[in-house]
């Protein structure tokens, strides 16, 4: 009978093993699908925060295109202004190129001019008019507007004002 003790003895302490091992076992198996269940959790979490970060990224990058598209247009539009300017310039240009060649035609019988138009010679270029009259001779250059003596009219003055200026007689001898 003790050996029956003995043995039912070891069966109960067997029993009771395997029973704390099955338990163990739930318990580890109840925490690994409560860890699982919580991992899937906060992966479903940080797949959901990435779609919405893809989503501000694809709306940065629409905003992004609208700008540099609004950037190339307003470029273009201001191309088109600058070549408009230009045209405007170049136009007032020519307008005052043309009113300054009127204005040299003309200047010999405007009321203010200096000399009796009878005595004024028109050349052109590179001084308008020289002007001989009872007091001497006169170069007239016209000017209108902000228009300035051109390099060779500056010249020209320098060389009056410092009395490089001669008369000579050219002689063609007829054969």
């Amino acid at each position: 009978m003790v050996v029956l003790s003995i043995l039912l003895a070891v069966a109960i302490l067997v029993a009771l093993w395997l029973g704390y091992k099955v338990y163990q076992w739930k318990a580890s198996y109840k925490l690994s699908t409560e860890g699982l269940a919580a991992h899937l959790k906060d992966a479903q979490a940080k797949l959901e925060d990435l779609d919405q970060w893809k989503k501000a990224c694809w709306a940065a990058e629409r905003r992004t295109l609208d700008i540099q598209n609004a950037y190339g247009l307003a470029e273009s539009e201001l191309i088109k202004a600058r070549i408009e300017i230009e045209k405007v310039v170049n136009q007032k240009k020519s307008s005052e190129v043309r009113t300054g060649l009127i204005a040299e035609q003309i200047a010999p019988f405007l009321e203010t001019f200096p000399y009796n138009p009878k005595d004024a010679h028109f050349l052109g270029k590179p001084i308008d008019f020289v002007v001989f009259d009872e007091a001497g001779v006169h170069f007239v250059e016209v000017k209108s507007g902000e228009a300035k003596l051109t390099d060779i009219q500056r010249r020209i003055k320098k060389d009056i004002e410092e009395n490089r200026v001669s008369f000579e007689t050219f002689r063609i001898n007829g054969g």
